[in-house]
């Protein structure tokens, strides 16, 4: 079903060639259908000059054929914090510039360590339209037995009860603990608006319809992502594979490019 569709592969990075490095070759290993992607939209935030030319060297190694769309952001690319809300929004330009159908998000730090298809979460998408996303980051979970999330063949749609507060948890989340290798890192299954930003391909025409990423929220109490998931959720449900699939190397908050380029 995905025949004579535009599919591109976005990727965002953020001073972290060490990871995006392994993340590209990992993700051209374990792609079972890279043949699928027309064009590949990457954007680097203020990385240094020699490592700017060393990505667009790995993107030329690892993705020979495709048509690159690459934009170079600096320190002073924005005039406010807000740098992950306008760079997204800069995708979102690219995406309804070259009439992408569908794209899968790849950010620097998420290495896939299990074979996938896109093509099969494309087929998911086109058949269901309650769903905008169907991706690779969130294992199925041991819920309790009051939680009973739908299940489509392989995957599962993300549970969240929108008549709870938000980022309350709801249960311990023992399968992503013992995945991460981190005994205390994510702990809890934490009631989210099903939108997210992890490995996984999006409907372009579904993630549009939802509007840019606000760069005005009060950055006290609310972020990039959880504003776009409220508004998201209203309209769309995620999928994700029951099967573990990537690690994320940005676990430490110290590696994380909120805290690399101070953004919000």
């Amino acid at each position: 079903m995905y025949q004579n569709k535009r599919i591109a592969l976005a990727v965002t990075s953020c001073k972290r060639l060490h990871f995006l490095r392994r993340v590209l070759q990992a993700f051209s290993v374990f792609c079972s259908d890279l043949e699928i992607i027309d064009t590949v939209i990457f954007f680097d935030d203020s990385s240094e000059h020699s490592e700017k030319i060393e990505m667009e060297r790995i993107l030329g190694e690892i993705f020979p054929t495709k048509k690159k769309i690459v934009t170079h952001l600096y320190p002073d690319s924005f005039e406010d914090s807000y740098r992950h809300s306008r760079i997204l929004n800069l995708l979102r330009e690219e995406l309804q510039k070259n009439s992408i159908n569908y794209f899968f998000l790849l950010e620097d730090d998420y290495l896939f360590v299990d074979f996938f298809s896109i093509k099969e979460t494309i087929d998911l998408l086109e058949k269901r339209e309650e769903y905008g996303y169907a991706g690779f980051a969130q294992a199925f979970k041991k819920f309790p037995d009051h939680i009973k999330p739908k299940e489509v063949g392989d995957y599962w749609e993300w549970y969240y009860d929108p008549n709870l507060p938000i980022n309350c948890n709801l249960f311990m989340d023992e399968t992503s603990a013992i995945q991460n290798l981190i005994p205390d890192l994510w702990m809890t299954y934490i009631n989210w608006p099903s939108f997210t930003l992890r490995p996984g391909t999006h409907n372009v025409q579904r993630f549009l319809s939802i509007g840019e990423f606000s760069t005005n929220y009060d950055r006290s109490n609310m972020r990039t992502e959880l504003d776009f998931a409220i508004r998201w959720s209203k309209k769309y449900k995620s999928l994700f594979h029951k099967r573990f699939h990537v690690i994320n190397l940005g676990f430490d908050s110290s590696t994380s490019s909120y805290t690399i380029n101070k953004s919000e």
